[in-house]
């Protein structure tokens, strides 16, 4: 995936290192910032955050071919400024550090690195990695935001929103930096059994179909597919990030790529069994893009003994963002339907419900229709709302409100049911009794 270096004015910390120099590079010049109509001085407003507020290692954004250097600098910006306003994360920078570190020799994989920093004995109290991610489907953007914790050793918690243009960066930064607090705050209580994912940078084959008068045709290699309207390159890999990312949302799987942090992490591809203790199962997969059609093909492989699980593949003629989200769930129901007892799991077949989004486990799920989602046996809550948020998130009890319009889901044996709103609230309440 592509990366900037941008010039903008970063708000750090500057702390004494316990290493020779100084372990935080820093800016302190004073920068000031508009929040609701009033001048804030954002400096002051970084020193006076509470030690509370988690202390995240904060790296420039990732970014894949279409995405407009202005796009990165605004996200860029936007992300350090309502970290700091919104008290959810203090940004700090290590990279001087970092890259006196990985600099000649990369760390293996998100694991590896994960551990070296955990490892570390820092002068104050770090939490973890934060990471941003934008990329360019047709005319849509989408936004990705992940802290790495240390207590979760390399697996992610992380947030996504679609936006069409800059204009809509600032909402939607917002929240998701209040979805990644929530998520972080308010772990999963219930404990429930989840299978760890190793995702594999997925490998991209760019292709075009050239044919003959004879008949005769063949794909041939190129350097980039027009896909909607963008070209792709085989560096524009958001495909296995989106794919762990949706597996994360079904509740059922911790998902990890082992490689998407590329200033510190090499891009050279591992055995399957090289995240034996990090993960249950090592997910790789290969994309053929071309002006016909495009192959994509996914393998499980048991992270413990690297064999292969499972093969799974999918053909489609284009790829819209809608087409990957589709394609994403069907992949991952097909690997529950190997992973999990089918008493365990079940697969929803489709919800319909256009004009309306989607959210999971605190998390962004899906938008116009969501089809072949594993759920966990007995009760669900699909919650809807607007591009931005859930209802529920901004109301919590519009869940027993009569304008609620979440879908209810219950499994009873082989039988999945489906309610929506008000009725899916009383049924929920008759199977308490």
């Amino acid at each position: 995936m592509k990366q900037t270096v941008l010039k903008n004015v970063v708000l750090l910390l500057i702390i004494p290192s316990i290493f020779t120099g100084t372990l935080f590079s820093a800016d302190l010049s004073p920068i000031l910032g508009i929040f609701k109509g009033k001048n804030v001085d954002m400096q002051e407003m970084y020193d006076d955050m509470s030690e509370l507020v988690p202390a995240v290692v904060y790296l420039e954004p990732d970014y894949t071919t279409g995405v407009k250097n202005e796009f990165v600098s605004i996200l860029n910006e936007e992300l350090k400024n309502q970290m700091i306003l919104s008290q959810t994360f203090k940004p700090v920078s290590m990279e001087k550090w970092l890259v006196s570190k990985y600099g000649n020799k990369k760390a293996l994989s998100i694991f590896q690195l994960i551990s070296d920093l955990k490892s570390e004995r820092y002068p104050l109290n770090l939490s973890g990695i934060f990471k941003s991610y934008i990329y360019k489907v047709g005319k849509q953007y989408v936004i990705k935001l992940s802290v790495f914790p240390f207590e979760k050793n390399g697996y992610p918690v992380s947030s996504v929103r679609i936006v069409k243009s800059d204009s809509d960066i600032k909402k939607a930064v917002g929240y998701l930096l209040l979805d990644l607090a929530n998520l972080i705050s308010n772990p999963d209580g219930k404990k429930q059994h989840k299978i760890k994912l190793a995702v594999a940078p997925f490998s991209i084959d760019c292709r075009t179909l050239i044919e003959q008068k004879t008949g005769e045709f063949d794909f041939i290699a190129t350097s980039f597919s027009n896909q909607e309207g963008v070209e792709l390159k085989d560096s524009d890999d958001y495909f296995s990030e989106l794919f762990s990312y949706q597996a994360q949302c079904t509740g059922l799987f911790e998902a990890a790529n082992t490689q998407n942090i590329s200033e510190y992490i090499s891009e050279g591809m591992t055995s399957s069994g090289a995240f034996a203790g990090n993960a249950d199962y090592l997910v790789r997969g290969k994309i053929i893009l071309s002006n016909k059609l495009n192959l994509i093909t996914l393998q499980l492989y048991n992270a413990n003994t690297g064999k292969l699980v499972r093969t799974t593949r999918h053909m489609t003629k284009t790829l819209t963002l809608q087409n990957i989200w589709d394609f994403n769930y069907m992949f991952i129901s097909d690997f529950s339907r190997i992973l999990f007892d089918k008493n365990e799991v079940k697969i929803l077949d489709y919800i319909d419900n256009m004009g309306k989004f989607f959210y999971m486990n605190g998390m962004f799920a899906g938008f116009d229709k969501i089809s072949n989602i594993p759920i966990r046996s007995g009760k669900t809550i699909i919650n809807t709302g607007n591009s931005l948020s859930s209802d529920y998130s901004l109301n919590p009890n519009i869940i027993n409100e009569r304008d609620n319009n979440d879908y209810f889901i219950f499994t009873n044996n082989d039988e999945i049911l489906i309610y929506k709103g008000r009725e899916g609230a009383y049924v929920w309440n008759l199977l308490e009794k």
